[in-house]
C-alpha cells in the first residue's frame, strides 16, 4: 500500500516538513521517531510525494500563521483498508443509500470476481478508537 502527499502549499521547516526515516519500512527501524531519527522532507507547492505506508513518517507542526494544506490519497488492493483511528470506517451502515459503484471505491464492498476471494465487510478486522483489534 502507498501513502501519497499532494502538497497544495509549500512544505518549509517553518509550516512543518514531513519527517520520514528512511529504510524504516524493512522493519528494523519503524518505530523510531522520524523527527529524531530522521529527515525533513521540504518540497514546492504542487508537488507529490509518494513511499511506502509502513515507512516511519509524520508531519512536522506547523509554526506558521497559514494553514497547510494538502491532499492525502491512498492506492493499495481494494481489500486493503485504512487503520487510522482518527478516520471514521466507511460501511455499509455510514453509507446506506450508496450506489454499489460508490460502495466499492470507499471499499466497503466489491461487486465483482476477485483473484483475492471477494470481500467481506462483516469478517475484516479493524482496529478500534483506541487502537485496539475488534
Amino acid at each position: 500500500m502507498l501513502n501519497v502527499g499532494i502538497y497544495l502549499d509549500e512544505l518549509t521547516m517553518n509550516n512543518g516538513p514531513l519527517w520520514v526515516t528512511p529504510g524504516s519500512h524493512r522493519g528494523s527501524e519503524s518505530t523510531r521517531d522520524p523527527e529524531i531519527d530522521g529527515i525533513a522532507l521540504t518540497v514546492p507547492e504542487g508537488s507529490g510525494v509518494i513511499f511506502d505506508c509502513t515507512l516511519a513518517h509524520k508531519g512536522g507542526g506547523n509554526q506558521s500563521a497559514k494553514p497547510r494544506r494538502a491532499i492525502f490519497p491512498t492506492y493499495g488492493h481494494y481489500w486493503m483498508k485504512r487503520f487510522e483511528t482518527w478516520m471514521p470506517y466507511a460501511t455499509s451502515e455510514r453509507f446506506p443509500t450508496a450506489s454499489t459503484d460508490i460502495q466499492q471505491l470507499l471499499g466497503i464492498q466489491l461487486h465483482a470476481e476477485s483473484d483475492y476471494s471477494g470481500f467481506d465487510e462483516a469478517r475484516i478486522m479493524r482496529k478500534d478508537l483506541y487502537g485496539e483489534w475488534e
